[in-house]
Order: C-alpha cells, then structure tokens, then sequence
C-alpha cells in the first residue's frame, strides 16, 4: 500500500504491531513474523487498556479475536469481495452477527453499512 500512497506507513516503521493470537499451532510463516517484529508483538489486553489508540485489521478468519479484544462500539470497514455462494453468504451473516452483538457500525459492502465513518476512532478492519 505505500507503494501507491507514501503516506501509508509500512511493516517496518514502528507504529505498526503485530497482534499475537492466543497461543496454538503457527505455521511457519507466522513464527517468522513474531520473531522478526517481536518488539512490536502485542496481545488482546494491551489493545483493551487503550482501545482508543488502535486501528486493527483483521481478515474475516481472525474474527473470533473481537472475543479476547472485547471492542465496546466502534466502527468495522468491510472491505471484502461480495460473497459469491451460499458459504460465504453465510460467513458474511456471522460475520454481521459478530458486528451487532460488540456493537460495531458498519461500513462497506454488508447489509446495513453506513455511507461514510462515524465519528467513532476505534476502527476493526476485515
């Protein structure tokens, strides 16, 4: 995304972080990258001491990170292709259940999105 905007930071100025999911099973590629960035690794609770002073981006499969962030409002920018089968008419359904029950606006592509941000800072991306 630099490449097309100099004003979009990349991974390697520090106000970037990497959030480190509950500990599991890490392919290859992810252990590489929090041991690359890892004074910049975070977790869930350092985001929910300053929710305010994040702006997550997070793929429809690391969803299920709201639970442990715990986000109270906020706006979520779908940024996403439109669902092409039944699946992913389905994944788009739990995905604005999951929007509803944090209490998350919605901009972009989904059902009930609103045309621009509201004034809200705390920004979930997916």
């Amino acid at each position: 995304m630099n490449i097309i905007d100099s004003a979009i930071p990349t991974f390697d100025e520090e106000m970037v972080c990497v959030l480190k999911e509950p500990s599991g099973q890490r392919q290859h590629w992810e252990r590489y990258v929090l041991d690359r960035y890892a004074g910049r690794v975070i977790d869930a609770a350092m985001i929910c001491k300053a929710p305010m002073d994040y702006i997550l981006c997070l793929s429809f499969w690391d969803i299920s990170n709201l639970i442990d962030l715990e986000p109270e409002g906020g706006t979520y920018i779908y940024s996403s292709s439109e669902a092409y089968n039944e699946e992913q008419l389905l994944d788009r359904e739990r995905l604005g259940n999951w929007q509803d029950h944090f209490g998350l606006a919605r901009v972009g592509g989904l059902p009930g999105s609103e045309k621009s941000p509201s004034t809200r800072r705390i920004i979930w991306m997916g």
